[in-house]
């Protein structure tokens, strides 16, 4: 399939990226008049792959029909960060100064806290420029965020989370959404949620991705900076800063635009989250669920999750109903994994009338 790089900008997101599947699903290579963009598997490799896997690797073209263009200049993003974790900070830090294929102001805001002795440099991968400020414990948090805001340059704004996780090209997908859909604000669904007590990462569908929608994640958002500051900016709110801006934008005829959900898991930290609801909640609305190998198939650094918290009593086992038809791959990847669902005690496999019978095999037992 041949796509000209030079078009690309004033097409429709959707249609592009719906354009990258036919040539992923039948094995052949994504090319322009220079030649591959992206080297693309077999068609054998291919249709061994899952629906997030296959949404990776469309990304991974979707993305070098820019950055491996002629003249392909980075981006300028700033990044807003306020955290009253200490604990946390550092690994944020970590993550942002991993992000591919953009230039990053970094305004850090530590809210009623002192900077930890291990924050280091700022400074570093793709932050070229940073500064860090401290505020008392009495001013809200709307106000933080404002004041950072206040204190950057950037043509295009992005809100990031201490607790959170985020893949290297997080920053880079949302710019390009922006850009290509022309719209005021994107951002992701919290599709992907790691429950840290249970050491399970669940993933809720919530919608459709690449549409217009209010239900983005507050951790994953980039505006544009002429639309935030025609609206007043950053409410002076406790909380949920971030939903009354999509609200706030919405009502002055702004659209938000959902990426997908990709490179971002919204984490349940063992010692409290600012979103007031209990594990179950994400349980009941998951689709599916591994142990902590969820987060390399969500694409986030492992590296960036703290170990599995120490258990001083017993906490509750959770059982797993998988239905299946005609699926032995999903079968074989569930048996890969199953290993790692540490706090899974059973897992039930509905087989809808398969063509053979299908059956899993996990440890030394069969069903």
């Amino acid at each position: 399939m041949t796509l000209d790089r030079s078009g690309v900008l004033g097409c429709d997101p959707l249609g592009v990226l719906l354009a990258l599947i036919p040539p992923l699903l039948s094995g052949r290579p994504l090319v322009d008049g220079d030649g591959v963009v992206s080297p693309a598997p077999s068609v054998e490799d291919v249709r061994r792959l899952d629906e997030v896997e296959r949404m990776h690797l469309a990304y991974a073209q979707f993305r070098s029909l820019f950055v491996e263009s002629p003249g392909w200049l980075a981006p300028r993003v700033a990044v807003v960060l306020s955290s009253n974790r200490p604990q946390f900070v550092a690994g944020a830090i970590t993550q942002i100064q991993a992000q591919r294929w953009v230039e990053l102001e970094l305004v850090l805001g530590l809210h009623g806290v002192s900077p930890p002795d291990d924050l280091g440099l700022l400074e570093g991968g793709a932050v070229t420029e940073a500064s860090i400020h401290v505020f008392k414990d009495d001013v809200v948090f709307g106000d933080v965020l404002q004041e950072l805001t206040e204190k950057t340059t950037s043509e295009h704004l992005a809100k990031w989370d201490d607790d959170d996780l985020y893949g290297p090209h997080h920053l880079l997908d949302l710019w390009l959404l922006h850009v290509l859909s022309g719209v005021a604000i994107v951002g992701k669904a919290a599709e992907f949620v790691l429950l840290e007590e249970q050491d399970l990462v669940v993933r809720r569908r919530g919608g459709r991705i690449l549409s217009e929608t209010s239900f983005l994640a507050g951790g994953a958002l980039l505006v544009s900076r002429v639309a935030f500051d025609g609206v007043g900016g950053w409410s002076s709110l406790p909380r949920s800063v971030d939903q009354d801006l999509i609200g706030r934008l919405a009502r002055s005829g702004h659209i938000s635009f959902r990426n997908h959900g990709l490179e971002f898991v919204l984490t349940r930290r063992v010692d409290g989250h600012t979103w007031p609801v209990i594990d179950a909640y994400f349980v009941a609305a998951a689709e599916l669920g591994w142990g902590r190998i969820g987060l390399e198939i969500a694409g986030v650094e492992t590296t960036a999750v703290s170990p599995r918290p120490s258990q001083s009593g017993a906490l509750p086992s959770l059982a797993m109903c998988v239905p299946n038809k005609n699926d032995r791959f999903g079968l074989e990847r569930l048996e890969a994994v199953a290993s790692e669902m540490h706090r899974v005690e059973r897992i039930v496999v509905a087989d809808d009338r398969s063509q053979p019978p299908l059956e899993i095999k996990v440890g030394d037992h069969s069903s």
